[in-house]
């Protein structure tokens, strides 16, 4: 965690969010910056989903923002469909919501199922 990611560990169907103990500061704005580590149990069928806050600060042309509810859904929707069509569709869904409207940040995501 280096100021603005997120870590979730998806199990049985519930999004459990991962916070580190520190307050790190984000990537890059100090070349002082020595991250914390942690220790994390994962059980088998876990997935493990590291991303960055571009997902849910997407806007539609309303200004609304894609925001973590609607992340949560479509990850869990789409769960067993296997990693790389869970991305897509993520991807997809994020396409729509936005409609004509701009990216406004990245939006890097990195899924890890453990067996």
């Amino acid at each position: 965690d280096l100021g603005h990611s997120y870590l979730f560990i998806v199990r049985d169907g519930t999004v459990i969010r991962v916070r580190s103990k520190g307050n790190n500061i984000p990537l890059g704005i100090s070349g002082e910056c020595v991250p914390e580590k942690g220790k994390v149990s994962l059980l088998p069928g876990d997935l493990v989903v590291l991303c960055t806050d571009g997902f849910e600060e997407q806007k539609d042309p309303e200004g609304n923002e894609y925001g973590l509810s609607r992340f949560f859904r479509m990850i869990l929707r789409n769960r067993d469909r296997g990693l790389v069509a869970a991305k897509q569709a993520l991807f997809e869904d994020v396409d729509a919501f936005r409609k004509n409207q701009p990216g406004s940040d990245d939006m890097t995501i990195v899924m890890i199922e453990y067996k």
